[in-house]
């Protein structure tokens, strides 16, 4: 499977999504979102992150001996090209540095030399860590790519007439130039807009962070009705039927009331949606 992933960016083979669920679990990786985060700190689980200090990517034990196996390089190249994709250029170094060691360590253990050694070191450095992803823009990036160019005043010139770009068995050169230039620009609007979608990281599992991704979909409705509820009164926002929060016992005895800020309090005045959250004691 690792060199099926080489031969192409993100090959869609049938088994990546529970691959990678597997493969997060076994080494004790969970993948989470800021919002789990803001949902920790609102819980009364996290503490409130200090406004004077960095923001820096949460702990992830990446030593080569832990990912040194087919399974584990794969799953940190993995792991590195969505950390470019997702623009975190910090955990993308961390993760191409890691991706390295381990692949030299699983050369030393397998006592690669001569050239087998020559050739996984070309591997590593042409296909692993220096690998640059090749784009696929979506249908609806190629259409406002097509609008745009139109409306800077340039058309595909043929002596056929032709509604929209020409297919993907563009014959002459105009068409193969025209296509390719609505590419490019297709390709600009995709990733100009990835940047802005909600991304994710990693952080080695812990049960709290393992607690607050599976629960995330119902902790954020009760953060809405408990907003609701501070903001419109008990009348205009009904009652909580929603499943009251199960927490494990060591994770409840964590729990300190948030700190507030200025914004907050001229809000909700001291009564914070923490305090209006249902969450039960699981023994």
């Amino acid at each position: 499977m690792l060199w099926t992933h080489l031969e192409e960016w993100a090959p869609a083979w049938p088994e990546r999504t529970a691959w990678l669920a597997e493969q997060l679990r076994r080494h004790l990786i969970v993948r989470y979102i800021p919002e789990d985060e803001e949902n920790g700190v609102e819980l009364g689980l996290l503490s409130d992150p200090d406004p004077l200090e960095p923001i820096s990517p949460p702990p992830l034990n990446l030593t080569a001996e832990r990912f040194a196996t087919l399974d584990g390089l794969l799953l940190l190249l993995v792991l590195h090209r969505e950390a470019q994709d997702a623009a975190h250029l910090d955990r993308a170094d961390g993760l191409k540095f890691a991706l390295r060691q381990a692949a030299k360590l699983f050369a030393d253990q397998f006592n690669y030399h001569d050239e087998a050694r020559d050739t996984w070191e070309l591997m590593i450095g042409s296909r692993m860590v220096e690998w640059h992803p090749r784009v696929e823009p979506t249908a609806d990036a190629w259409e406002r790519a097509e609008d745009q160019l139109h409306q800077a005043g340039a058309h595909y010139r043929s002596s056929r007439e032709r509604a929209g770009p020409p297919g993907l068995n563009a014959r002459t050169r105009s068409e193969r130039r025209w296509r390719r230039r609505i590419w490019v620009r297709a390709c600009c609007l995709y990733l100009e807009w990835g940047r802005g979608t909600q991304s994710f990281n990693y952080r080695d599992s812990s049960p709290l962070f393992e607690w607050l991704v599976r629960h995330r979909e119902m902790i954020n409705q009760h953060r809405t009705w408990a907003i609701e509820w501070l903001l419109l009164g008990e009348d205009d926002a009904g009652p909580n039927d929603l499943t009251p929060l199960m927490m494990p016992e060591e994770l409840y005895f964590r729990r300190r009331r948030p700190s507030m800020t200025e914004r907050e309090w001229q809000v909700f005045g001291e009564t914070s949606p923490y305090d209006v959250i249902p969450v039960i004691l699981q023994r």
